[in-house]
């Protein structure tokens, strides 16, 4: 260890996993836990949480403010808007340690439309929270351009199936996500407008 690191502080730590305990308990018994913060202090909160709690709360708070249903059909993507259009839901949180946007499952044969969505927390002071919009087309050319690869099962596996699952995955800094944001970035209020709920 460097001569210059500062010794941790235990008092600090304990402190700090304590706090967490607490959160992820009261998280554990109320699935909308957080889903009353501004959108920027929620991204923060999942932070406390591990990732395969705060995956679908975040859909269902994005869900929420969007005013998507669940589709009810598992080959018409995953959720409903008001004006009775079919959207796959996607998103990531971006930390310093997860920097991709990171879009799996992508089914290509389904007829809809993309709403994707990731928020930054690396400066935890400065949330950066963004919303894109595909269309079916668009999304089957980014799966070219990204070089999308089967998100399950080998390559040999994969090659006689037209029903093939994609991951696409997007460096936050890279400049494939800076064309994303001119391409397809949408507002919040311009979002629920295109989905039929009033911003």
């Amino acid at each position: 260890m460097s001569s210059s690191a500062s010794p941790l502080n235990m008092k600090e730590i304990k402190a700090m996993l304590r706090a967490g305990q607490k959160l992820r308990s009261q998280a554990k018994m109320d699935k909308k836990w957080g889903y009353e913060l501004p959108l920027s202090d929620f991204a923060l909160a999942m932070l406390c949480l591990n990732p395969q709690s705060y995956g679908a709360r975040i859909d269902g708070k994005v869900s929420d403010l969007l005013g998507l249903s669940s589709s009810g059909n598992l080959d018409l993507g995953d959720r409903k808007s008001r004006n009775d259009q079919y959207h796959e839901l996607k998103g990531s949180l971006i930390t310093s340690s997860n920097t991709q946007l990171n879009l799996v499952q992508i089914r290509l044969w389904q007829e809809v439309d993309y709403i994707i969505y990731c928020f930054d927390v690396r400066d935890i002071d400065v949330v950066k929270a963004r919303f894109f919009y595909l269309s079916k087309s668009q999304m089957e050319k980014e799966t070219i351009c990204g070089k999308a690869q089967s998100a399950h099962g080998t390559k040999i596996a994969n090659a006689n199936n037209a029903n093939k699952e994609l991951a696409l995955r997007l460096e936050i800094d890279d400049p494939l996500f800076a064309r994303w944001i001119k391409d397809y970035g949408v507002s919040l209020d311009v979002l629920k407008n295109k989905l039929g709920k009033e911003a």
